[in-house]
């Protein structure tokens, strides 16, 4: 084993720099991320009382069919936990930078199911350890965006992703990178940033099944779609998404994607988020996706890894 990776890592001298491979550390789950210029979060000004009146929303709400295997987690989603401590948090890191930069922003959310806050933890802990130069905005429970209405968003499945993304535009970043718990980063997080997000505008990668798999007629026509022509369409991953705010591509899907959200049926599948948005860069033209072999699971990290996706992690599997 240990051959192997020495020589992967030789290998790697030639390849481009997103692509050197570093190997994958799993550091301890609970302990705690490096405190670095804490703040009050900006959804402080919500008391405890009007989350859990929010809380108690989301546990009467109505949930759809089309939803398929997604529905026990949009019926269990916790944006506050049962422990007296399992309270919306919120924190910025300014790493290897100042507080005034904004060129590279890390976004990272997960609600109080499962082990999900433990990943955010080890995600935090590896950005942090990496050569990653810029912020991270992180939540744990709460929802993104309140200040600006995010909580409009509170019903549809995903929604926080897209909040996140909007509340750092709206702070003024360039370009921003957002990260499931699950995944741990395996590329050199500032080349992403430099030679695939500000390059092409966006960053995702794909799958290995069309979108039609994991979708519905009513879902699809909210596209001006049917069902079969989605059964083409190759699907993306929404686990890790980057978008360049002044990359004329990535203003074009981030607007779409806005805009396409203020349909409650665009949502409506067994992959919300990722159908959506892989529908949306199909129509946009936008299909120059990352090759699904850079997203694996934590046994399959190759020479060409970007990302490793550990769900057995977070699901406590």
């Amino acid at each position: 084993m240990k051959l192997i990776l020495v020589l992967l890592l030789a290998f790697s001298l030639f390849l481009p720099e997103a692509y050197c491979v570093r190997p994958v550390r799993m550091p301890p789950p609970r302990r705690e991320p490096p405190k670095q210029q804490p703040e009050a979060a900006p959804d402080d000004e919500i008391p405890l009382d009007e989350w859990k009146k929010i809380q108690h929303h989301i546990d009467e709400r109505k949930v759809p069919d089309e939803l398929g295997d997604y529905k026990e987690g949009y019926a269990s989603f916790k944006v506050i936990g049962t422990g007296p401590k399992e309270l919306p948090q919120f924190e910025r890191l300014y790493l290897k930078g100042g507080a005034s930069e904004r060129e590279n922003c890390i976004i990272l959310y997960a609600s109080y199911n499962l082990n999900y806050p433990q990943g955010i933890q080890r995600l935090v802990k590896t950005i942090s350890d990496s050569d990653y130069k810029g912020h991270v905005y992180y939540r744990i429970g709460g929802w993104p965006n309140t200040a600006n209405g995010g909580l409009d968003s509170i019903d549809i499945p995903y929604g926080f992703k897209l909040c996140a993304f909007k509340e750092v535009q709206k702070l003024g970043y360039k370009r921003v990178l957002w990260m499931d718990a699950s995944i741990i980063p395996v590329a050199k997080l500032n080349s992403i940033f430099s030679n695939m997000i500000k390059k092409q505008g966006y960053f995702v990668q794909a799958n290995t099944h069309t979108v039609g798999k994991y979708m519905n007629e009513k879902c699809a026509n909210a596209f001006g779609l049917t069902k079969k022509d989605t059964d083409a369409m190759l699907s993306c991953s929404s686990a890790v998404i980057g978008i360049d705010f002044e990359n004329e591509k990535g203003k074009e899907f981030f607007e779409a994607w806005d805009k396409i959200s203020q349909n409650p049926d665009a949502s409506l599948s067994g992959r919300p988020d990722q159908n959506l948005i892989s529908i949306l860069l199909h129509q946009l033209g936008m299909t120059n996706f990352a090759p699904a072999r850079t997203l694996v699971a934590p046994r399959k990290v190759k020479w060409d890894t970007l990302f490793v996706i550990d769900r057995g992690f977070v699901k406590n599997e």
